[in-house]
């Protein structure tokens, strides 16, 4: 039975067809509905916000502002919140900010300090980019105080919290989101994302085991995470370079850390960082026909990245193809004159024969590496022990 066969039409039955509608993901359908129940009672308020909501969620961040434009003078939280996100969506920061604080005059909501949150780190982001320090110091620190407020007010939710860290490791504040993530961990210690979190930046700091233990907690309740896998496929060759003098032990980290990085980049194959991740794993395996498809679909989604372009470059030479590998060498150097790289080309102009330009780049790379005293500036054994085991292959 439809609505138009009981010979009249609900303005209120339009309008939760529409509400099912749009939680079925037809929102054009939505839209027209809510038009046609404004058509029948056009002074609703409620019916208004709710076209606004289905505009805003299809897009339409123009449109969702125009349907509440006559209302700006009504004191309805949902309103002026709804203008303000619109307004985010539209980048016009200074509207946005002005009905974001509006709503928070009018109802003291988490999802508007949340919002108010994000947008401060929009604009302190943009500072940043820019170079103007104080600035961005000082809408970073609003961005911050917005989620305190948010959790404040909210002590049982962890959302805000969880927000703020996220903010603070994209800024690379890991010791500030830290602390975010403890705070978050103590309202709900089982909480995938922030685990996940925690986890990053144990790993980055070294404590691999620990991090692996985070993870686990993560991958139990977000099993399809791509980047989960990422992390703990990165944690095993981790434990894999730890080991290396230990073939037995190397060989179960590499397959494992192999296994983890092929279900990441099955579940997000257009992510570049993650099939870079499995073709340097796949590298240091010596599965170099697997590494090259790795690099080479890598190289598709991110073609001027150095550091990609060099392990293509290990990659092709190590499949006998020297032309492709010294123009990804040559590509590499030009978009990012670095050490490592012209170490790594080196190496492979040393194993094609050609010592006299294996000479000529070892040398710009020790050069970089080494101040006026010869003294190395950085303090990697790796590297020294590379440089130094080149070096006296072609003195030979």
């Amino acid at each position: 039975m439809t609505l138009k066969s009981q010979g009249k039409v609900s303005a209120y039955a339009l309008h939760l067809a529409a509400m099912i509608k749009k939680e079925c993901g037809e929102l054009d359908n939505a839209i027209s509905l809510l038009v046609a129940a404004l058509k029948l009672n056009p002074t609703s308020i409620f019916y208004k916000i709710s076209l606004a909501r289905c505009f805003y969620l299809n897009g339409s961040y123009s449109r969702a502002i125009d349907t509440l434009s006559e209302l700006e003078t009504v004191s309805n939280w949902h309103i002026h919140h709804l203008i303000g996100i619109s307004w985010v969506a539209l980048k016009d920061y200074p509207k946005a900010s002005y009905f974001l604080s509006k709503a928070l005059s009018l109802g003291r909501k988490l999802q508007t300090y949340i919002e108010f949150g994000h947008l401060y780190f929009i604009m302190a982001d943009a500072a940043n980019r820019k170079g103007d320090t104080e600035q961005y110091n000082l809408l970073f620190q609003n961005c911050l105080a917005q989620f305190k407020e948010a959790a404040a007010s909210e002590p049982h939710s962890i959302a805000p919290l969880r927000e703020a860290a996220k903010c603070c490791l994209q800024m690379g504040l890991s010791s500030e989101a830290f602390q975010f993530i403890g705070n978050a961990l103590t309202r709900n210690p089982s909480d995938p994302e922030c685990a996940f979190m925690a986890a990053c930046i144990i790993q980055q700091k070294g404590d691999i085991m620990p991090a692996l233990s985070k993870y686990r907690i993560s991958i139990f309740h977000i099993p399809e995470h791509p980047f989960i896998w990422n992390n703990i496929g990165m944690g095993y060759y981790g434990l894999c370079r730890q080991n290396e003098s230990n073939p037995s032990v190397c060989k179960g980290h590499s397959l494992r850390a192999l296994g983890c990085l092929f279900k990441a980049s099955t579940l997000a194959p257009l992510n570049w960082r993650i099939r870079y991740n499995l073709g340097l794993v796949c590298l240091f395996c010596e599965r170099d026909v697997d590494a090259f498809r790795q690099l080479s679909a890598a190289i598709g989604l991110k073609p001027n990245h150095p550091a990609l372009l060099m392990l293509f470059g290990i990659a092709v030479s190590r499949l006998g193809d020297h032309k492709n590998a010294n123009n990804a060498f040559r590509r590499s150097i030009s978009i990012s004159d670095c050490a490592l790289v012209r170490i790594n080309y080196a190496i492979v102009c040393h194993r094609a024969k050609r010592n006299s330009e294996a000479n000529s780049m070892l040398s710009k790379a020790t050069g970089s590496l080494m101040d006026e005293k010869g003294e190395y500036i950085y303090d990697d054994r790796e590297m020294r022990e590379k440089i130094s085991l080149l070096r006296g292959e072609l003195n030979e």
